[in-house]
């Protein structure tokens, strides 16, 4: 049975009583969800539309490397490598210009070139290298993309540091959005040792929480994705808990009628602290028969 409660409730991480988090870790999980998921925006980076000016000639894995070493800043180098917690080559590139970067070299290439040279830059272990090797594949009109797909799933098992968990994520989401069938895939995942791995799963399918013009293809998938929470969420780690409160909220923001009558019909079958966090979102009561 489902009714109201009085009084607002401040979002908090998924958490079984068998694992607590201590109030640090809590509180920095939290922060990244709200974030997360805070923007409809979220997915991105730069304008679709390729820019129909001058075409410049493609870009070699030399001259990428030479126009970042260009932005390079050792003050955000230094930032990087203590924020990002990983032993590797940092050159301090803002944002903004990575995509400036990007988005001056993706129009100069076919998918193959924007594969091979994706592929280089990733395999070179340069932070910002790493990062513009996703955005050259963000596109969601990237034709043909089952090479890029292919190689998208063999950086989601070497994701080490959370800009480039997220910049992996969001690439794959793309990917994932071009062709749902490739849903097949992503619940292999669960299958993974790795905590981060498994919780890719709710963080690549993430766009289709915020849908709100659904068609039939798009409940469907929204529908399996919840069956992950029932089937998944009783054994989550702290990685896998973020991903799913964030593909949780996000998804009760835009369709709260909807989620409500699901969670109402799997109130027995959620874990206990699925439960509490869907009733908090919610601001409902869900209690097991």
């Amino acid at each position: 049975m489902a009714r109201k409660r009085g009084g607002g409730h401040k979002a908090q991480v998924l958490r079984d009583d068998g694992e607590r988090l201590s109030p640090e870790e809590e509180a920095r999980l939290t922060a990244e969800l709200e974030s997360y998921v805070s923007s409809d925006a979220d997915y991105e980076y730069f304008a679709e539309d390729e820019d129909a000016g001058d075409v410049l000639p493609p870009p070699t894995f030399e001259d990428v490397i030479y126009a970042l070493e260009a932005w390079k800043d050792d003050g955000r180098a230094d930032q990087l490598h203590t924020t990002q917690g990983v032993d590797r080559r940092y050159i301090g590139v803002a944002p903004a210009g990575l995509d400036d970067l990007v988005a001056m070299w993706r129009g100069s290439m076919d998918v193959e070139a924007r594969v091979d040279l994706a592929r280089a830059l990733w395999d070179s272990d340069i932070f910002e290298a790493r990062l513009v090797a996703t955005r050259l594949l963000f596109q969601a009109r990237l034709r043909p993309d089952d090479v890029a797909w292919a190689m998208i799933q063999g950086w989601i098992f070497q994701m080490d540091c959370p800009a480039l968990t997220e910049a992996v994520c969001k690439t794959a989401a793309k990917r994932v959005q071009a062709d749902a069938a490739r849903l097949d895939q992503l619940e292999l995942w669960f299958d993974a040792a790795d905590d981060t791995i498994r919780s890719a799963a709710f963080r690549v399918t993430l766009p289709w929480a915020k849908l709100r013009n659904l068609k039939d293809d798009d409940i469907a998938v929204q529908d399996r994705i919840l069956g992950w929470v029932v089937t998944f969420g009783a054994e989550a780690g702290p990685a896998l808990r973020l991903s799913m409160s964030q593909w949780l909220r996000a998804y009760l923001r835009h369709a709260p009628e909807r989620g409500t009558a699901w969670a109402q019909g799997q109130v027995d079958a959620l874990a206990p602290g699925v439960r509490r966090e869907i009733a908090r979102l919610l601001n409902i009561e869900l209690t097991p028969s």
